[in-house]
């Protein structure tokens, strides 16, 4: 087997993680490199052997969004127009939580 030479460029803490885990497993960094690549490749391999297409979701995305949308649009109507006060309602829960914390209610 011919072997050829790749060069990998990378951050300062990118390399001294891959030198941490060379000396771990007590393997040169040149082999560590090439074990982990080998790993990625048999597992992106399998990976493809059983893929499973999924039909595009455009059409269902358009229709979640579309009744998302007319689900806002009641909300509003119901609601008058008027907006929902989260800051309101989440003060409202932490003086409740409070309260039952301190035993007041």
């Amino acid at each position: 087997m011919e072997e050829i030479c790749i060069q990998l460029y990378t951050d300062p803490e990118t390399k001294r993680r891959i030198e941490l885990r060379a000396t771990k497993y007590d393997v040169a960094i040149a082999e560590y490199c090439l074990t982990v690549i080998q790993r990625q490749l048999e597992e992106d391999e399998l990976l493809e052997t059983y893929r499973v297409d999924i039909p595009g979701t455009s059409r269902l995305d358009e229709r979640f969004f579309s009744s998302l949308q007319a689900l806002q649009e009641k909300i509003k109507v119901r609601r008058g127009g008027q907006p929902i006060d989260i800051d309101r309602i989440m003060s409202e829960m932490r003086d409740e939580r409070e309260n039952e914390i301190h035993g007041l209610r």
